[in-house]
């Protein structure tokens, strides 16, 4: 399964469903993508099912959610809940499944077992409950308040400023304004850009999606300079280039969480924070930036 961009340990099975779609697709089932490894097709095309052909299974059909698991092997159905034992059903005698034969037949609660478990072990199921586990605590970059980057600076979660609920400052200096990103954390849940479009000087921020923008009331100064950008605990923002203030206006706030995206310098490489498109790369010329983050 794909979360974040990333392909979680424990897979989702989609018995059939994919191995359908691939079949009516007429396509290939990748073995790999960005080098992992993916899991193999489970279970078998139904595609005969839809032109009315006859429709047999050959090998059993294995299947678990959240430690309950089961298998169907032709009349034989072994199932348990979590942490109970296995029951067998002779599902064509018994298709409400009220006659627990596991007591009378345990050779074939073995044989079948013993499938459950080797599919288990392929399928990357094992350990049952593992989907339990405490994610690991991320660790932020708390300490560190002043941040001098340069320009294609890419910093990754851990290692971005840690803006959850602190004011913020950022200094940009610039030799040549043109539209695009100057700096950018967080994507399109949670974030902040300062960027210029359209000749204006923009910040805009994400608090749980809900987008806000601060847009200067004048073109920004061709020649370049030092673009300064305040965010305070009130959400009062204040810009300008030099000495002259170009814009203030109001945001809920500083970001109410730590955004999931890191952050970059001269684009937006997550979710777009702002209203442009994804990476929106600075047209102009930067020497620096500075990103200052405070209580």
């Amino acid at each position: 399964m794909r979360r974040g961009g990333k392909l979680e340990d424990r897979p989702c099975h989609l018995v059939d469903l994919m191995a359908t779609c691939v079949d009516v697709a007429k396509a290939d089932y990748p073995t790999e993508r960005d080098g992992e490894r993916i899991q193999p097709l489970e279970g078998v095309s139904l595609q005969p099912l839809f032109r009315g052909e006859r429709f047999e299974r050959k090998q059993p059909i294995f299947w678990e959610h959240e430690g309950n698991r089961a298998i169907r092997d032709g009349k034989w159905k072994l199932v348990a809940k979590e942490n109970k034992p296995w029951e067998l059903y002779d599902m064509q005698a018994d298709r409400t499944e009220m006659h627990d034969l596991a007591g009378d037949q345990p050779q074939r609660v073995n044989e079948l077992t013993a499938k459950w478990d080797a599919w288990a072990k392929r399928a990357s199921v094992l350990p049952l409950g593992g989907w339990r586990a405490k994610p690991k605590k991320t660790s932020f970059n708390k300490k560190q308040k002043v941040f001098e980057l340069k320009p294609g600076a890419d910093l990754p979660r851990d290692k971005a400023p840690f803006v959850e609920a602190r004011a913020l400052h950022v200094t940009a200096s610039v030799d040549k304004m043109a539209d695009g990103v100057l700096v950018a954390q967080g994507g399109t849940a949670d974030g902040y850009s300062l960027h210029l479009k359209d000749g204006k000087l923009c910040f805009a921020t994400r608090h749980n999606g809900e987008l806000n923008v601060v847009t200067s009331d004048v073109d920004v100064p061709a020649a370049g300079g030092e673009i300064s950008l305040r965010l305070n605990q009130d959400g009062t923002v204040t810009m300008s280039v030099g000495d002259r203030r170009l814009a203030s206006g109001k945001v809920p706030g500083p970001m109410a969480r730590m955004p999931i995206d890191g952050l970059q310098v001269g684009r937006d490489t997550g979710g777009a924070v702002g209203e442009y498109s994804t990476e929106f790369p600075f047209q102009g010329r930067i020497t620096l930036v500075t990103v200052r983050v405070g209580k």
